[in-house]
């Protein structure tokens, strides 16, 4: 069940069993601002001729496309295309004229975080055929220390790796991290294996509470007493598509909360806004996400 109100100014709703089944112990709702705001970008590296801004690159071998083989800026690999604008970092066979046997890696050199809040990193990656212990694997370092490295793409013999597709990875940078690097590394083999990696973006993010799988869990007062919450949507991204009500629903900028129903089955939900000129919409789900 979905029960969508949209606010003007301040408005109040009621939760009880008339509109909530009695079987249902929790909710998850989604707040909307209806004001237009975007993520803060830190820097971008998308291997576009221009506009990318986390530089220089420092490669373990120089960049190199010679026939097939790549490890270097491209427009199209077999079975790969861009996944942001018109190119993406190419590569395939490595251990042919562009490379090694080993892992060939790119470093984007150290950022300085420690002026921003809720920081974000990710990059999407793509592979085809990889086998024989081919990987694609990456590298965080905070404050000049290893996080570890992670394998994202992990060949095994006998068997192809395949990404079916751009993926993306997300990580969250901890608040104390001043300064940040990256690692990209591919081993790749064959002439049939390729690979890429496109669109690394670090940015601030005003909340953590952008998505619903990490809505921000909230304690209902009992007995008229309440509980006041301080949000906002500042950075914030659209969920996309969620299940429709038969009215019409709210596709901006939102942030998920998460409630458990009292033994009454009511909950008041109250909003009010920073501004009077700043309308609300509150969609409401049961279950998970």
């Amino acid at each position: 069940m979905l029960l969508q109100i949209l606010f003007k100014r301040l408005e109040i709703i009621e939760l009880t069993n008339k509109n909530i089944k009695r079987y249902i112990s929790s909710f998850i709702f989604l707040l909307g601002i209806l004001f237009s705001y975007s993520q803060s970008t830190i820097a971008i590296q998308s291997f576009e001729s221009s506009g990318s801004t986390w530089l220089p690159l420092n490669l373990s071998t120089p960049s190199c496309t010679v026939g097939t083989d790549v490890w270097d800026y491209t427009t199209s690999l077999p079975g790969i295309a861009p996944n942001d604008g018109n190119q993406f970092w190419g590569i395939r066979d490595l251990d042919g004229n562009c490379g090694s046997s080993g892992f060939e890696s790119m470093t984007l050199p150290n950022i300085n975080i420690s002026s921003f809040s809720n920081v974000i990193l990710s990059f999407d990656y793509n592979a085809i055929g990889f086998d024989n212990n081919e990987d694609l694997k990456y590298e965080l370092f905070f404050d000049n220390v290893s996080q570890g490295e992670i394998i994202v793409v992990n060949g095994t013999a006998g068997n192809s790796d395949n990404t079916n597709g751009w993926l993306t990875e997300t990580i969250s940078i901890p608040s104390s991290v001043s300064q940040l690097s990256l690692v990209l590394s591919a081993k790749c083999n064959n002439n049939n294996d390729r690979a890429g990696f496109d669109n690394i973006i670090l940015q601030e993010s005003a909340m953590l509470n952008d998505n619903c799988s990490s809505a921000t869990s909230l304690i209902v007062g009992t007995n008229n007493t309440q509980n006041i919450v301080t949000g906002t949507n500042v950075g914030a991204t659209s969920s996309g598509q969620l299940p429709n009500p038969t009215c019409a629903r709210y596709q901006g900028n939102d942030i998920w909360y998460t409630a458990q129903v009292p033994a009454n089955g009511i909950i008041t939900v109250e909003t009010q806004n920073a501004g009077s000129s700043i309308d609300t919409a509150i969609e409401i789900y049961t279950g998970s996400c």
